[in-house]
């Protein structure tokens, strides 16, 4: 009983009472009953499941770790830690590669299960290209086609809830649930995560928004010779109004502003 007490010890605490060891002396160690071994599935009291290689002090060797929120890891362990290159994939079909070390990611790949990366900094679908991953693939759809999501679907969202991809948020139980099986909570997301989804995901409701100007661009056309203003409510006057106020200042020319966009008819598709 004493033996198997020290055994427990040591899978718990492994890094600080074997990793201090030399090499030499670790390699002592991989005897009759420390040799890596394959074992049958293993649910723990947290109800992860794991299937895969063992050594006497816990997971050790190449596995498949199954969380209970079903996120799924599929590579090198060692100690009881993921350690060396694995795979996460979630529910949703989302993967990230990585490189572990003793437990800690050092390095990794995202990508959703349309095949898009994840790149930093994430500018996707913001200005000043608000497409769909599926839009910059296939081409924009005709009005009256255009896609509310990345999916030609969507989905319809619970009264009252958001729809942040892998769930549901419902804000008025502070919980994010299965988009797959309903009634399953699949976390609890922190109050910045919250705010952000309260501020950028689709929810079930429509609501007015208000005046935009950042989702607005001054269009210009006209003639070979000369260009039309489009927008009958920019006059001559705002063309020339410093972009504080609106108080006139002549060094300051919007038409000559490079964010200020000039089209020639010929070139629109009209």
């Amino acid at each position: 009983m004493a033996n198997r007490r020290r055994v427990v010890s040591l899978s718990v605490d492994w890094d600080n009472v074997i990793g201090k060891l030399g090499e030499d002396k670790k390699r002592e160690m991989m005897h009759t009953g420390h040799i890596v071994v394959n074992r049958l599935s293993h649910k723990h009291c947290t109800k992860s499941i794991y299937t895969g290689q063992w050594n006497v002090l816990g997971m050790h060797g190449k596995g498949n770790f199954m969380f209970p929120h079903d996120v799924e890891y599929e590579g090198n362990l060692r100690d009881g830690m993921f350690h060396g290159d694995g795979t996460l994939t979630y529910p949703m079909g989302q993967k990230l590669e990585g490189t572990w070390n003793k437990g800690k990611l050092v390095d990794y790949k995202f990508s959703y299960s349309d095949n898009l990366d994840y790149t930093a900094p994430w500018d996707y679908c913001q200005m000043p290209d608000r497409r769909f991953f599926k839009c910059v693939e296939e081409g924009l759809r005709p009005a009256g086609r255009s896609l509310l999501t990345n999916s030609e679907t969507a989905r319809r969202i619970p009264k009252g809830c958001y729809d942040t991809g892998d769930g549901y948020y419902n804000p008025k139980t502070k919980c994010v649930m299965s988009a797959i099986t309903p009634g399953k909570i699949i976390r609890i997301p922190t109050s910045a995560e919250e705010t952000w989804i309260q501020q950028h995901c689709r929810k079930a409701w429509d609501e007015p928004t208000g005046y935009r100007p950042d989702l607005y661009e001054h269009w210009v056309t006209g003639r070979k010779s000369d260009s039309v203003l489009l927008d009958s409510e920019i006059s001559v006057s705002d063309a020339f109004s410093d972009s504080s106020g609106g108080t006139e200042d002549s060094s300051y020319n919007k038409l000559n502003d490079p964010t200020f966009k000039i089209f020639a008819k010929d070139d629109l598709d009209w």
